[in-house]
């Protein structure tokens, strides 16, 4: 049974496949994928193979949304287009801000906002060339098919499966809290921003702890030379 929060239909990502005899046109030959998706496509090609693999579900899960926001600059502004008024730059952000309200913010939450934004500009009957590369780079959408959305679907078959799924959305959950606190790296990618965030929280302690000796020492300091001041003064009065 599907879900009910599931509004996208089932619909044609790219143009028909064209029969073998017949040449390939110009604007078929520009959907073709580009080489730099094929890592993608390949650990996809674990998924279809099992299903239910943990590993090879977060591989692809880790290494898409890490492939996503390394293309941000221009995926944001074909997103913040279609959702006028949304306030958020970082990309993962901005999904869950334009993410479906109703249902708790997960994996399958996310994936599906995503495949939203897909299905309605598949549906447009003029597509530019912000339109197909959001259909090529964020759908993986070729020849009828769209990976993307295929996982998509996965997600919401898994949660039949509730100690593999849970499994999953925990893992994403997870990397998702560095979004929630102010120093923000990628999707598990690149530099662990945990421990640079530690770094500098353990260098302020260091400068605080260190200024506030120094003016505890300097009190002192201060306090003693008083009280000499006193002493002299009162053994010059006693004379």
């Amino acid at each position: 049974m599907s879900s009910p929060f599931l509004s996208a239909e089932p619909v044609q990502f790219t143009q028909e496949k064209q029969p073998e005899n017949q040449p390939e046109t110009q604007e078929t030959q520009e959907l073709k994928l580009p080489g730099e998706l094929n890592p993608l496509l390949a650990l996809y090609s674990k998924i279809v193979e099992d299903p239910k693999n943990i590993t090879f579900l977060w591989n692809f899960t880790q290494n898409y949304l890490t492939f996503l926001e390394s293309k941000s600059n221009l995926i944001v502004p074909i997103i913040k287009e279609m959702y006028p008024g949304t306030k958020e730059n970082n990309l993962i952000l901005l999904i869950k801000e334009i993410s479906i309200p109703n249902i708790p913010w997960s994996i399958h939450n996310c994936f599906l906002t995503i495949t939203n934004i897909g299905t309605n500009i598949a549906k447009k009957e003029i597509k530019d060339e912000k339109d197909k590369f959001y259909l090529m780079y964020v759908m993986l959408s070729v020849n009828n098919d769209s990976p993307t959305y295929s996982f998509t679907e996965l997600l919401q078959t898994l949660q039949q499966d509730q100690q593999i799924y849970n499994e999953l959305n925990n893992k994403f959950l997870e990397a998702f809290k560095k979004y929630e606190s102010p120093c923000v790296g990628n999707f598990l990618g690149g530099i662990d921003m945990k421990w640079v965030c530690i770094g500098i929280t353990i260098f302020l302690l260091i400068l605080l702890l260190s200024g506030g000796c120094y003016f505890y020492n300097k009190q002192n300091t201060i306090e003693i030379d008083d009280a000499e001041s006193v002493g002299s003064i009162v053994s010059i009065l006693s004379s």
